[in-house]
């Protein structure tokens, strides 16, 4: 069990430096120059993480938060991925309706996953 949540900890180290609502400023700031590299690399570590965490194994007690983990990181992914193909020319319109509603359910996947994760940690002695 320790292995498993010393492996989470390990998954995305340093992927994005500083708080994410300056990363997120600094890849809005470049998308407008046109420079869509600060989001292609969040969308590559992004894949690279989804990898790594697919490759973990998951104790048993733990497999129900790991597939719901990898399903998040899908979501998330497919998100990117529609970003950047309405940044290509695609219908912005189509990307834009329903996102919030999507954003906002990511969010409350995201929280219940960090719940899960803590409630795990403490059932087994393992809290940060």
């Amino acid at each position: 069990m320790a292995a498993y949540f010393e492996a989470l900890d390990h998954l995305q180290p340093g992927s994005l430096p500083g708080d994410s609502e300056s990363t997120a400023q600094q890849i809005l700031a470049g998308l407008t120059r046109g420079d869509s590299s600060g989001f292609d690399q969040m969308t590559q570590r992004a894949e690279a993480a989804r990898t790594r965490l697919a490759a973990i194994t998951a104790p048993a007690p733990c497999a129900a938060f790991h597939r719901e983990s990898l399903a998040d990181f899908d979501e998330s992914l497919q998100m990117l991925r529609m970003v950047r193909k309405a940044m290509n020319g695609g219908d912005a319109d189509a990307l834009l309706t329903g996102m919030t509603d999507r954003a906002n359910a990511m969010r409350s996947r995201a929280e219940a996953l960090q719940r899960e994760e803590k409630a795990l940690r403490q059932r087994y002695g393992l809290v940060k």
